[in-house]
């Protein structure tokens, strides 16, 4: 199993080298539990352009939005989920164990 503080560089990894369907689910998954000053606060902002889509507790990530988002940044918002919601983390782990990187 993995252990939870290197979830976030496994996650940032993934990020990486995943196709953009997979990047965008990342970071649907990542934004659920984060409030609106976290979404601002996290990664210099990059993620703040969703609070402006209406609704953003349900978040439907692009493709264009996920190739704007590099690596670090998810790094960054993986951190702080693995602040404020370790849980995500472990579920997010499981989900990509279970499933290659490339759907």
């Amino acid at each position: 199993m993995v252990i939870l503080n290197h979830i976030p560089q496994l996650i940032a990894n993934v990020y990486g080298i995943a196709t953009s369907s997979v990047r965008a689910r990342l970071i649907e998954w990542l934004l659920e539990p984060v409030g609106p000053l976290g979404v601002v606060a996290v990664a210099a902002g990059a993620f703040g352009v969703f609070l402006h889509r209406g609704n953003y507790q349900r978040l439907v990530v692009s493709l264009d939005d996920a190739a704007r988002i590099s690596a670090d940044q998810m790094l960054e918002l993986a951190r702080y989920v693995e602040q404020c919601n370790p849980h995500t983390l472990e579920q997010i782990a499981s989900l990509l164990a279970a499933s290659p990187v490339g759907r």
